[in-house]
């Protein structure tokens, strides 16, 4: 039974791969060849210029590249930039890092010496 292939050879897509239960990461791919398989699942094998080997790929695993969600993704939210609370500070916990306290010494540690 060989299933038909919805990617094409060439094709740039993402690859979701999920390494822990909570983990799912999304990376960019390239359809290096539509496998024939058994299963009733079309394969690819794929291929990532960040890694050195081909990855075999069901097409569950695989879709339309667009922009993966990033933690530096431009959003669009009315009012943000135009806000005049920007120059006060975001974070109230934040304090001036010689305010902080210092731990204590070991008797056998030297002070570092700070290089310039």
């Amino acid at each position: 039974m060989t299933a038909h292939h919805h990617y094409a050879v060439g094709q740039r897509v993402l690859y979701t791969e999920q390494r822990f239960p909570h983990l799912i990461c999304k990376q960019p791919y390239t359809i290096v060849r539509c496998l024939d398989s058994k299963r009733p699942e079309p394969q690819y094998q794929i291929r990532s210029a960040a890694r050195p080997c081909d990855c075999v790929a069901g097409e569950g695993e695989l879709s339309h590249e667009g922009l993966p969600l990033g933690a530096f993704q431009e959003m669009d939210i009315p009012g943000f930039v135009d806000s005049n609370v920007m120059s006060e500070a975001a974070n109230l916990n934040l304090v001036p890092w010689a305010s902080l306290p210092r731990r204590a010494r070991h008797k056998n540690e030297q002070p570092r010496q700070l290089r310039h």
